[in-house]
């Protein structure tokens, strides 16, 4: 006979209340995987309580595993979970209603309730019938909610069994819940359902047709149900045509049946604007454009407009509000892909640039679009038609470069166009210029004279008559930049334009963009070998007369005088920062001279960043750190030597005494509340002349501090007493608790008597103010744990500031908070002493406990000797703990004990001195025992003094030291193995 065998695969705890049972389902589902591979396996569906889990049964190469899916945290207990199909589970909870759920998105997809079925419970499993009705309480709780055999499924369908009547539920199919979710007037979740079910179908053209046909029934019975209220679900029908790239039947009776089309047009516009739609009708897009215009959103419209087909749009109307609204997008927009010229964008919208305002959209919407036609692309978006980019490009080019516009009144200047770009801003009209100068047009011989005719217009209309001198240096540096890529033809009269504009001083100091690309001009131009035909040491006071530094150090580093180069980045406003970078590298260069350099010019390395300074400085040189000081100190500067000294100690220099008692004074007299936070994190200074530093400054918080580290109380109180008579109302409270915690520490030194007098005249002081009353019983309970409570009381009552009459009921308040503090600190001592004494009892008896555990010997031979432990001579047995190894006393105190060091005494050896046996007793000393089989080790005070099994008659039985050790186990037979 063949017997299943039982094997455990995977368990998976499921806790949860008594009357809640767990339960199992199972289908077969087609799961997909993270690499799209797809695959038909068993789902286990397990729940109990409220936790629904589901798992993939796996078999792979002859082995069955589980995977875990997920985990659903239900709101309802659980009654019965059953599949109905391989996408729905039904889920009956315990006041019997029933969920229909999706499985892959959690989804409630309807509920139906069970209570007049009156389901049947407690099967006669659960009823023990079997037994003569004889169950557990358990099991009768379990059976009152058991319906394992009375709620069954088969397919898509559930059968329920009830007192009267058996019941059948049926899955309903997709189309089938449409039909029901709009015969309840669910429209909302019946387009939903049917846009899932539709991207469901995708890949499958059978499928999506059926799917398609379905939805539009759907529509059509939405039509004739909605014809009193045709806003009803209106975004969602619109968005399922759209979904179903049904979008004609947006303008048919959907849209001429609405009363008014403002909530349509603006769910229109939202598809629009994520790119769902591209095209509306033209009495759609008319009413739309309109609307949005009237309302005053221009500049939604104008992004609609760039969004749709121009097909479809009003040409008159719309660039007419274009012109209106100032819409320069969509008009340039409409004249490429409607009218298809490029150029009247151009000479209707440069003109009207103003140079004269801060609105800057037209110049730069002109640019972009400029850059986009040469370029080849389309505005704002998209391509133009292949084969009409080279005319494309030559209009857009000639239209700029034409000399005189249409109707050009007399005075008008040669360019306007260009003209008026390069006027708006040159340097961005230069950059759209060298983006074009790389497509393919520009090269070649033809291209190359193209450039130098673009070159040449630039050069006759930025003279100096009619613009700026950093409009002039900005062409000049693009020339210059298109002379070192080789991308002109050589033209020494144009490279000597460019050479004059560097070499020459300016008149206007420049910018840093400015003077930073006037250097990189020159950088090209050096590297690109164009300036060869001048002497080297020529450029390079031309260099140093316009202030170009970075130059200079190029040069410098051509002619080899490297000592030069530290200068060029002292010089230069721009780079002064890179020197200590250019000081780290090259610190170690001994042709760069760099320690002479920088101890010639120490100050001003500190004045430009001192944190910096001081980093370079003790990287690279840290050994000359006292002679950088003595600079610092001869400079007469103090400030500048207070900030060296301060990023020091912020670089964690360890400073020497007399820098570091410099730095203190220096403190003192720059930032005096910092003076104490830098005594208590310092102990490097001499006391005494830290204090006559700070007496010459009079700052009384850190010389009492001092004081009190120096251990003179008397002189610290003097001052705080000094102090407190000194503050203002508004301080002096907190005054008077700094001096009663002075007190306080100074009361564990002082004797008796100087205790008393220190604490009297504080509260005489105290207690003559007024302003004090708050604090007062704070500082007369301090004062009670260090003087006699009835000198303190006396003192109270005799003192003219806190009692008038010298009665008891003016001080009684004092006296009581005193008293009731003393009770409450009583209290608070004897409770922790109760706490404290309860865990030393717990933790006593749990070490008595370990003690008193026996110890279980696993052999009957020295694990040293291999002799019986138990033989004739009755030698005293040693075990090792834990481990069950033991030994004879005599091979543990030969071969297994290691002294271990103490501070009474070492040996000559370096070990513990030995026992020692005088005629007054015996000393003991501290030793190990370790077990050579397993490395355990104890540590007594006498090696012999382990856990040890002896007889009566041992060696050590009368010893009286062993009253001390542990608790011994005495064996008068072998031990017993195991």
């Amino acid at each position: 006979m063949i017997r299943p065998r039982l094997k455990v695969i995977k368990f998976h705890p499921m806790a949860g209340y008594p009357d809640c049972l767990p339960l199992l389902a199972w289908q077969m589902v087609l799961i997909q995987a993270a690499d799209s591979t797809r695959s038909i396996d068993p789902v286990l569906a397990a729940a109990r309580g409220s936790d629904l889990f589901f798992h993939q049964i796996i078999y792979n190469s002859g082995r069955i595993s589980l995977l875990f899916l997920r985990h659903i945290q239900l709101s309802y207990n659980l009654l019965a979970i059953h599949w109905l199909g391989p996408k729905s589970i039904a889920c009956l909870d315990t006041k019997e209603v029933l969920h229909l759920s999706d499985v892959r998105t959690n989804r409630e997809l309807e509920v139906i309730d069970l209570s007049n079925v009156g389901l049947m419970y407690n099967s006669a499993q659960f009823k023990g019938l079997a037994t003569g009705g004889n169950v557990s309480p358990a099991l009768a709780l379990a059976g009152a909610a058991a319906c394992y055999n009375t709620v069954v499924s088969q397919g898509n369908q559930l059968y329920l069994l009830g007192g009267k009547s058996l019941h059948g539920i049926s899955a309903r199919a997709w189309s089938d819940r449409i039909s029901y979710l709009t015969s309840m007037q669910r429209w909302d979740e019946a387009i939903e359902l049917a846009i899932e079910g539709y991207r469901a179908a995708a890949g499958r053209h059978r499928r999506l047709v059926s799917s398609k046909d379905r939805i539009l029934r759907m529509y059509e019975e939405y039509l004739s149900v909605t014809k009193k209220t045709p806003e009803l679900c209106l975004e969602a029908i619109v968005g399922c045509l759209i979904e179903i790239q049904e979008k004609q039947l947006l303008w048919e009776e959907l849209y001429d049946r609405l009363p008014t089309t403002e909530h349509y047009l603006q769910i229109i516009a939202k598809h629009i604007e994520c790119d769902h739609l591209d095209a509306v009708a033209p009495s759609v897009a008319q009413v739309m454009c309109e609307y949005f215009w009237k309302k005053g959103e221009t500049t939604r419209l104008e992004n609609l407009i760039l969004k749709l087909n121009w097909q479809c749009l009003d040409l008159h109307q719309v660039l007419t509000i274009c012109r209106k609204e100032r819409l320069y997008r969509a008009q340039m927009y409409l004249n490429t892909k409607a009218l298809g010229d490029y150029t009247v964008s151009l000479t209707d919208l440069i003109p009207q640039i103003k140079l004269e305002t801060d609105d800057l959209h037209l110049g730069n919407c002109v640019l972009v679009y400029i850059s986009s036609c040469l370029a080849g692309r389309g505005y704002p978006t998209g391509e133009i038609a292949p084969e009409t980019i080279p005319t494309v490009k030559h209009e857009v080019l000639r239209c700029l470069t034409v000399i005189h516009s249409n109707k050009a009144p007399e005075d008008e200047l040669p360019y306007p166009y260009l003209r008026r770009l390069l006027q708006f801003d040159t340097r961005e009209t230069l950059n759209v210029i060298s983006l074009a100068f790389q497509e393919k047009e520009f090269n070649g011989e033809l291209g190359l004279s193209q450039r130098q005719r673009i070159i040449n217009i630039l050069l006759e209309i930025l003279t100096p008559e009619h613009a700026t001198w950093s409009q002039i240096g900005a062409l000049l540096n693009f020339i210059a930049q298109q002379i070192a890529s080789r991308e002109l033809p050589e033209n020494e009269l144009l490279l000597e334009k460019v050479v004059a504009y560097l070499t020459a001083p300016t008149d206007v100091p420049l910018s840093r963009r400015e003077h930073f690309e006037r250097e990189q001009t020159w950088l090209e131009l050096l590297c690109s070998n164009c300036l060869d035909h001048m002497p080297t040491e020529q450029l390079l006071d031309i260099a140093r007369q316009n202030r170009c530094y970075h130059v200079a150090e190029h040069l410098l580093e051509r002619l080899g005088r490297y000592e030069e180069i530290f200068d060029c980045y002292l010089l230069d406003e721009f780079r002064r920062m890179q020197i200590f970078s250019y000081i780290s590298q090259h610190a170690s260069d001994t042709r760069r001279q760099i320690y002479q350099l920088v101890v010639q010019n120490l100050c001003q390395l500190v004045d430009i960043n001192c944190e910096q300074a001081v980093r370079v400085l003790v990287d690279g040189f840290m050994r000359y750190l006292s002679h950088f000081l003595q600079l610092l100190e001869q400079a007469a500067v103090p400030e500048r030597l207070f900030r060296f000294l301060e990023a020091l100690l912020k670089q964690s220099v360890q400073l020497e005494t007399t820098d570091l008692e410099q730095y203190l004074e220096l403190l003192c007299q720059y930032r005096p509340e910092e003076v104490i936070e830098f005594l208590k994190s310092n102990d490097s200074y001499r006391l005494d002349n830290a204090v006559r530093t700070i007496k010459r400054y009079e700052l009384n918080a850190p010389l009492i501090y001092l004081y009190e580290k120096q251990g003179d109380y008397q002189s610290a109180y003097a001052v705080a007493v000094e102090t407190l008579k000194d503050a203002p109302e508004s301080s002096a409270e907190m005054c008077a608790l700094q001096v009663s915690a002075l007190c306080t520490r100074a009361s564990s030194v002082l004797t008796e008597s100087d205790r008393e007098q220190l604490w009297f005249s504080l509260l005489h002081i105290v207690l003559a103010r007024s302003d004090l009353t708050t604090v007062t019983k704070n500082i007369l309970h301090s004062a009670s744990e260090f003087v006699d409570l009835s000198k303190l009381v006396q003192l109270v009552l005799t003192s003219s500031g806190s009692t008038s009459t010298g009665n008891f009921g003016d001080i009684k308040h004092l006296l009581i908070g005193m008293l009731s503090n003393s009770a409450y600190e009583t209290l608070l001592l004897q409770t922790t002493s109760r706490i404290l004494g309860n865990d030393l009892h717990a933790m006593l008896a749990r070490e008595r406990k370990i003690a008193m555990r026996g110890l279980a010997v696993k052999s009957i031979k020295c694990i040293v000797c291999r002799a019986r432990l138990y033989n004739t001579e009755r030698q005293p047995i040693v075990v090792m703990g834990d481990c069950g190894h033991a030994m004879h006393q005599q091979c543990a105190a030969n071969f297994c004990t290691v002294p271990v060091e103490t501070p009474n005494g070492t040996d000559g050896n370096g070990g513990a001195a030995q026992s020692v046996e005088t005629g007054t007793g015996k000393a003991s000393v501290m030793k190990r025992l370790k077990c050579p089989r397993c490395d355990a080790v104890v540590v007594e005070e006498c090696s012999i003094r382990t856990p040890e099994c002896y007889v009566e008659s041992g060696p050590y039985a009368n010893d009286s030291s062993t009253d001390k050790g542990p608790s011994t186990l005495k064996l008068s037979a072998p031990p017993r193995v195991g």
